[in-house]
């Protein structure tokens, strides 16, 4: 018999289980709030803080998005970039946030559903970043009025989410 055999008459296969599961619990009070957990429970604390940089850079390219929404995303991309390599969640957090609603404020719904997908594809993005980043998306949607443009932010969204939503899975007609 395997000893991870999951007959429920076998005492041998209870007992050979017993010590091969593991519960880890983490009290959430203890990790110090410039650090994150990872799925796995590891805790990561960023190699460098750029809060500062943020606190500059965010409101030029608010007041930069008036004139120039392009440019303002892209001055908000470079910040981006640097936080998220360095695994700055709160920093990389707040710019995701910062470039969807400058977006949304400058009523460019297309460009910003385009940044959505962009920023959640980019190598090494931290999902937390990417979680909150829907959440303020989806906040968006009672501020659309036009039936097409608030479909194509949903469709945007659930673009991102497939298959990370409490662990569901896609099931297609040839799996009925």
């Amino acid at each position: 018999m395997h000893p991870f055999d999951p007959t429920p008459n076998s005492s041998r296969a209870q007992s050979d289980l017993r010590g091969q599961i593991q519960l880890v619990s983490i009290d959430c009070s203890l990790v110090p709030s410039k650090q994150f957990i990872m799925a796995d429970g590891a805790i990561v604390k960023p190699d460098k803080d750029f809060s500062k940089e943020a606190d500059k850079i965010i409101p030029e390219a608010e007041s930069l998005a008036k004139k120039d929404l392009s440019k303002a995303v892209d001055k908000l991309a470079s910040l981006e970039k640097q936080s998220r390599q360095s695994s700055d969640l709160a920093t990389t957090s707040r710019v995701l946030v910062a470039i969807v609603t400058i977006c949304k404020d400058a009523g460019d719904w297309s460009y910003m559903n385009e940044q959505v997908l962009l920023l959640s594809k980019k190598h090494g993005q931290l999902k937390q970043a990417i979680t909150k980043m829907v959440q303020v998306v989806m906040g968006f949607l009672e501020d659309i009025s036009e039936t097409d443009t608030k479909l194509s932010v949903i469709e945007t969204l659930r673009t991102v989410t497939e298959g990370k939503v409490g662990g569901t899975r896609n099931v297609y007609q040839d799996d009925c």
